[in-house]
């Protein structure tokens, strides 16, 4: 029993060898578990020494096809800033809001449509307003 571990060991050493040798030369190559499989496989099939780089190259030229390649890192797309759709300026903070001019904040917040009621552009500068104040008095109720 552990002289089967010790030859099971000793393959996994020459096994390990012989993919670090062969993955230099291929930077190409994954050398995930899944290509060392496949290629230490194959060699074992040929009944030739795990340990040398000959090996892996001939298996690999048997088994190219089924190998993986090295995934390329591809950066993260920068997320876009947020487009701001309101028709008055930007606000995303209680202070924003504290800071906006007093006659600007009630042109929004009481600007009238034809018919008399709360225009678009001010339900949703209302809307706005109380989106941020929920938010910071959520906050604050939290700590």
């Amino acid at each position: 029993m552990a002289n089967e571990r010790l030859l099971a060991a000793q393959k996994q050493v020459k096994i390990d060898q012989g993919a670090l040798q062969f993955f230099h030369k291929h930077p190409e190559l994954n050398p995930c578990e899944a290509n060392v499989s496949i290629l230490s496989s194959e060699i074992m099939l040929k009944n030739l020494p795990l340990d040398e780089i000959k090996s892996w190259e001939r298996a690999y030229e048997t088994v190219s096809g089924m190998l993986a390649p090295r995934m390329t890192e591809t950066p993260a797309p920068e997320p876009e800033p947020e487009k701001w759709g309101y028709p008055f300026p930007e606000i995303h903070t209680p202070a924003d809001v504290k800071n906006l001019d007093g006659k600007m904040f009630k042109d929004f917040w009481n600007d009238k449509d034809k018919s008399g009621k709360p225009s678009k552009k001010s339900l949703e500068f209302r809307a706005a307003v109380q989106a941020i104040l929920d938010k910071a008095n959520a906050a604050r109720g939290r700590r």
